[in-house]
């Protein structure tokens, strides 16, 4: 365990009592306010007989969409794309099976009536290490499939095929896929180290191994049922074979063949650091004293709400969305007290977001995966925490 930055040792304390006492598990969190270090610390093991440590590399689910729409909205500012265009605008072939209108705002608004692949041999499954490379099968099936019915313009969540689609339309726009805009664009500002997926022995090497802490068997359990139901829409939106548990997902997840693959929606690999800088710089825009990621005009588009409800179609519970971004959803989606807090969770607890009105920037990690239907209480606890000492002081 250690800390650094002012606020650091808090941080610290507040992590040894928020995370399971387990061997073999740990966490990470990081706060910047403007591009600098307010306070970082870790606790715990990233894997049995193995120490967390300030560089620690997660696998961060659902957390890795922040970073694909921090990238979009750099890609929107520069002119490549225009979120509210076609998509068949840049992937002729996405038009067909009635999606001729739909746009990437659509897909970043989880609106575009996609939100699982069709049945298929050849399609991606935690049940098999084999499909999830086969990047030009996937998107195939994805431009030439359907809108799913009554489900296009509602809210549901689409859980990996958000990060195909967005790939597949910026491959076709810029000639790159997401993790060569990440490293051009986001990798080169000092501190940050991070990527979709990776093939690097030593990261794999210092990787957190992810497992089901002793006070997550009971929320694990409720998803293992959830997962034994063929007609489960958020277990199809996974890619998660019928009756496949939540702890034999994890496990799927130290796959070679996984981590290479780049799952954009998913598999964002970083320290709790490099996530929370990237969060702050973007939040900070033109306030930033050195590197500036975006303008305040391209910062405000990009987090402005977009779509909400009550009643995601996929996951259940409320949900408002920005462009990609995720912003206080109560009561299930909890972030920051701040109006205009913006970020993503990601399945198993991780949480990062950032704040425009204070330059903040956050993120927690931790290999203590305890699923839930809303934000884990232990990101929920550090965020307010963090809120209070900084803003309300």
């Amino acid at each position: 365990m250690g800390h650094d930055g002012v606020l650091g040792a808090r941080l610290e304390a507040l992590l040894n009592k928020v995370e399971p006492q387990e061997a073999g598990y740990g966490a990470g969190v990081s706060v910047f306010r403007e591009g600098s270090l307010l306070g970082q610390a870790w606790i715990g093991e990233a894997a049995p007989g193995r120490a967390w440590s300030k560089t620690t590399p997660v696998l961060t689910w659902s957390v890795s969409k922040g970073i694909v729409s921090i990238l979009v909205a750099l890609l929107a500012r520069d002119g490549p794309i225009d979120p509210d265009c076609p998509i068949s605008t840049y992937w002729p072939e996405f038009g067909s099976g009635s999606k001729n209108g739909l746009s990437l705002m659509d897909v970043m608004t989880h609106q575009a009536g996609l939100a699982w692949l069709p049945k298929a041999e050849a399609m991606p499954s935690f049940g098999s290490t084999t499909g999830w490379a086969q990047t030009e099968t996937i998107e195939d099936a994805l431009a030439t499939m359907a809108s799913i019915p009554d489900q296009t313009g509602q809210v549901g969540y689409h859980a990996l095929t958000f990060g195909w689609l967005i790939e597949g339309c910026l491959r076709r726009a810029t000639g790159k896929g997401l993790n060569a805009h990440l490293q051009h664009m986001i990798g080169v500002v000092d501190g940050i180290d991070m990527s979709f997926g990776t093939r690097s022995s030593a990261v794999k090497r210092a990787l957190a191994k992810p497992g089901v802490p002793h006070i997550g068997l009971e929320k694990a359990a409720a998803v293992d049922e959830a997962f034994a139901d063929a007609e489960n829409p958020l277990r199809k939106s996974l890619c998660v074979p019928t009756g496949m548990t939540f702890s034999e997902v994890l496990r799927a997840t130290e796959d070679d063949a996984f981590l290479a693959a780049e799952t954009p929606a998913m598999s964002l690999i970083s320290d709790a650091n490099s996530l929370a800088r990237v969060y702050s710089l973007f939040a900070t825009a033109e306030r930033v004293d050195g590197e500036i990621l975006i303008d305040n005009a391209g910062r405000d588009e990009a987090i402005r709400g977009r779509a909400e409800t009550d009643e995601d179609a996929i996951t259940g519970g409320a949900r408002k969305m920005a462009v990609g971004f995720v912003l206080n959803s109560p009561p299930s989606i909890s972030l920051a007290p701040g109006d205009r807090v913006f970020g993503h969770p990601g399945m198993g607890g991780s949480l990062a977001w950032g704040d425009p009105e204070t330059g903040l920037g956050f993120a927690y990690l931790t290999n203590a995966s305890i699923p839930d239907t809303v934000t884990d209480a232990r990101a929920v606890e550090l965020s307010n925490f963090v809120w209070s000492v900084v803003c309300e002081t």
